[in-house]
């Protein structure tokens, strides 16, 4: 997931996503009462290019699934 949130610190938007999520998650299914949902932490990146920017959405969108897997 790529997201903007200028102004705001990184890991609170992370912190914020992650508890919205998991009450979603827990309201539709009860299975995750009661239990964790995430791993601990998550990954903020400080974009200041595009180029940059282009690079962090291509290894969501096309990488991020293969980590650790040869391609």
């Amino acid at each position: 997931m790529v997201v903007t949130a200028h102004g705001l610190a990184g890991h609170k938007v992370l912190s914020q996503i992650k508890a919205n999520c998991t009450r979603v998650l827990r309201e539709r299914w009860p299975v995750f009462i009661g239990r964790p949902v995430w791993t601990s932490g998550g990954d903020c990146e400080f974009i200041d290019r595009e180029e940059e920017l282009e690079r962090v959405i291509r290894y969501v969108d096309e990488a991020q699934d293969r980590v650790g897997r040869e391609a």
